[in-house]
């Protein structure tokens, strides 16, 4: 039972309530409950320390002094298990050389794969190289041929118009002098209508044959042109997929002949390498299997300081926060204890419980007291 006090009269009740309140037994009389009422206040305790600003503090230090152990249990059994393995590592020196060993062959294997991936890289750059110029070649080849094809296409276009132009003389003359004579006849006068019409439709149908004809000299070279075009065109085509392949097969010769070198110089590099490795193992193993147990004692060493540092700096900060815990509950129940006396001395209370009996008669003032602290006291 925890009894706050105020005052000669709070001993007395102290001594009275020893008797009676702390055996959880009823009053006998309703006259002894009414005159202990106004002098006695009850108090829940783990209320107000709940609610109190300080507890979150605690139980945040408190929180953290459990992580902290659980730490520091790891740190110990570390500590064991460095010299469970220490020891373990100890007994078997041939396979610690073996897998210092085993470290120097993988760095060789890394250097091979590297020296593969480097060979990949050379070939695949001489490959786009190979590419590049076949699509160079094969592109001044194709404007060669149709720039071929072109000025042969204008000389044939000059000797049909020379031709054409030529026809067309021979045409004027066959037609021209009719053609005069009745456009001199339409010139004379007095002719009648019908004379006149009948003319006019001469003249226009001798005209629109000389025109057919030469028209039809026109499209007779016009598709001697296409003709000779689509089948230059052709050509070109297959002279150009002759020249591509010619192209590609020097290409792939070349690339084989590329590949073939650097695959010589990957297989004496390997040579090379697989000579120096195996001097390096047996150069090494000697002096790797004397200085491993000097290693590994030194790493334990090293290991059980850094742990052992780690430990007591735990311990350190247990022992700190467990000293702050202590003093922050110290604070509490001091500010609580005199919150407690302040409302029973507001109250004209001689005696405020925090341990009692659920029978007791008495003013709860744990409210009043939750709301000085919500308040800030």
């Amino acid at each position: 039972m925890r009894i706050i006090k105020s005052g000669l009269v709070g001993l007395l009740l102290v001594m009275v309530l020893s008797l009676v309140g702390c055996r959880n037994q009823e009053l006998t009389t309703e006259e002894a409950k009414t005159e202990l009422e106004p002098q006695i206040g009850i108090v829940d305790l783990a209320d107000i320390r709940r609610e109190h600003p300080l507890t979150q503090q605690i139980a945040q230090i408190e929180e953290r002094i459990v992580n902290l152990n659980l730490s520091l249990r790891e740190e110990e059994e570390s500590l064991t298990k460095i010299e469970e393995d220490t020891g373990s590592y100890l007994t078997d020196f041939n396979q610690q050389v073996k897998r210092r060993l085993e470290v120097i062959e993988a760095d060789y294997a890394k250097k091979i794969e590297q020296e593969e991936s480097k060979l990949g890289s050379k070939l695949e750059d001489y490959y786009q190289q190979l590419m590049a110029e076949f699509e160079s070649e094969l592109a001044e080849k194709e404007t060669s041929l149709h720039q071929e094809l072109k000025d042969e296409l204008l000389i044939l276009e000059k000797e049909y118009d020379t031709d054409l132009e030529e026809y067309k003389a021979i045409i004027d003359q066959n037609y021209n002098s009719e053609i005069i004579n009745l456009r001199l006849q339409l010139r004379v006068a007095n002719l009648d209508e019908a004379k006149q019409n009948q003319l006019q439709s001469q003249l226009e149908e001798l005209t629109a044959e000389r025109e057919a004809k030469i028209e039809d000299q026109e499209q007779y070279y016009n598709q001697k042109l296409q003709s000779f075009l689509q089948q230059e065109e052709a050509e070109l085509q297959q002279r150009l997929q002759d020249y591509q392949q010619k192209l590609l097969f020097q290409a792939e010769a070349d690339y084989e002949t590329r590949k073939q070198e650097l695959e010589l110089e990957f297989y004496n590099y390997l040579t090379s390498l697989e000579e120096g490795m195996v001097s390096d193992l047996s150069s090494q193993e000697e002096e790797l299997a004397a200085n491993i147990e000097e290693e590994l004692l030194a790493a334990r060493e090293k290991l059980i300081t850094r742990v052992e540092t780690r430990v007591k700096d735990l311990t350190d900060e247990i022992i700190q926060l467990q000293q702050k815990r202590e003093k922050l509950r110290s604070e509490r129940k001091e500010e609580l204890d005199l919150m407690i006396e302040q409302v029973a001395e507001d109250k004209g209370l001689a005696l405020i419980l925090t341990d009692y009996n659920q029978n007791l008669a008495a003013i709860d003032l744990t409210e009043e007291i939750l709301a000085e602290i919500r308040l800030g006291g």
